[in-house]
């Protein structure tokens, strides 16, 4: 018989007593007249601080709403502990002494599948009464305890092996940044001149709300087009251009677009090369055309793109609010021209390194999309009574990697 088989089923609200009507839901206009060191919560986390508290003991809080119920990965409870303020988009649990542990209710509500239970139109709402017929599946509470310290000490195994993935992910973007630069910058022979002097720098057309009226509609892009050494054309807009603006503002292939313009300093001058991708397609004033005549123009895009990942930009972007790097401070910015047998080699080592990387990526992301699906087995067989074994079984892992 499956251990489960014989564990008893009870609903939520027979195991936990429901402190919901202690809530006090306040504005971020009335904390901040109330400043404190007390940890004010919400539906999944801390969301500020408040002055005084309601709770000052260990407690589960499950979202109410604001919560994706639906998404098997995503966290729909926290644990919290000592003194607290919790508003109304969270039901906040205590769990009943002997009945059930607060650790097994924490993972079992985070593995719960929600269907049928949180509904909603616009916003998905767990409403109390729903809450309450939460059906679980109960061992004894020494199994309880025993089974959550295998669970946790596997899940730490796998956020272990998270942090390590998001350090290389992070250590392979440096490594990237640093070759960008030492293959475009500071080699043997190259020229000290200006972008002006190689390339036509140009600023896009104004828009207008009258301009989004007309007969030409052409489609144009604008800065949140623009990401690092890529363009993004799922959000392709149109407007009116006339023929001869249009022939002004229209991109030709290996045509460089650099942002002129963004709410943060450190997104000003990303760039990214465009090959055609929407033949006719114009650009808007968020963002500067650079078109080469002396240099190549793939090498060109790299070099700005080293520059801007390098924070250079950073420091010349003018403004308050919106930053701007402007047609002539970039027109005037002083590059090195190696030459063109060198700026192809750089190219070439470029697109070799850049294409590693995205495999490495690539590999980070089915790793990690690994443990994510392994995490979910190893909850189902928390609750399911098949996690056997102590809590440094390891082969409890190699078992589960193959339900």
């Amino acid at each position: 018989m499956r251990p489960e088989l014989a564990w008893e089923r009870r609903d939520l609200g027979e195991l936990v007593d429901v402190l919901d009507s202690r809530r006090v839901p306040l504005s971020a206009k009335e904390r901040a007249v109330r400043p404190g060191d007390v940890p004010y919560y919400g539906a999944t986390g801390q969301v500020g601080w408040i002055d005084d508290a309601l709770f000052d003991e260990p407690l589960v809080l499950l979202g109410e709403d604001g919560v994706q119920f639906f998404d098997r990965d995503k966290p729909k409870a926290y644990a919290i502990a000592g003194r607290a303020w919790v508003n109304n988009h969270a039901h906040v649990l205590r769990a009943r002494i002997g009945l059930i542990d607060q650790r097994f209710l924490l993972h079992y509500l985070n593995w719960f599948d929600f269907t049928g239970f949180a509904n909603g139109t616009t916003r998905l709402k767990l409403t109390q009464s729903a809450m309450r017929r939460i059906p679980v599946v109960l061992p004894p509470m020494d199994e309880q305890q025993r089974i959550v310290d295998i669970l946790e000490d596997h899940l730490s195994c796998l956020d272990n092996a998270n942090d390590n993935m998001q350090l290389a992910s992070q250590r392979i973007d440096r490594l990237q940044k640093s070759f960008l630069w030492n293959s475009t910058h500071g080699l043997a022979g190259a020229a000290v001149t200006t972008l002006n002097q190689v390339a036509e720098v140009k600023l896009g057309r104004q828009r207008s709300p009258k301009n989004h009226l007309g007969e030409r509609m052409i489609p144009y892009l604008r800065a949140a087009n623009v990401d690092w050494n890529r363009l993004r054309l799922d959000d392709v807009k149109c407007m009116n251009f006339s023929e001869k603006e249009q022939v002004v503002h229209a991109l030709q292939p290996l045509d460089i677009l650099l942002t002129e313009a963004s709410g943060s300093a450190t997104e000003v001058g990303k760039s990214a090369l465009y090959r055609n991708e929407v033949p006719g397609v114009c650009f808007q004033n968020t963002l500067l055309r650079v078109r080469c005549h002396g240099i190549d123009p793939e090498f060109m895009q790299k070099y700005l793109l080293a520059e801007a990942m390098m924070g250079r930009f950073i420091p010349q972007s003018r403004g308050v609010g919106i930053h701007h790097i402007g047609r002539q401070r970039l027109a005037h910015w002083p590059i090195e021209v190696p030459a063109r047998s060198e700026q192809r080699a750089a190219v070439d080592r470029i697109e070799q390194e850049t294409s590693a990387a995205l495999r490495l990526k690539a590999q980070q992301v089915d790793c990690m999309r690994s443990t994510s699906l392994l995490r979910r087995s190893l909850r189902s067989a928390a609750f399911s009574g098949l996690l056997t074994g102590s809590a440094s079984d390891t082969e409890v892992i190699e078992e589960l990697s193959c339900v």
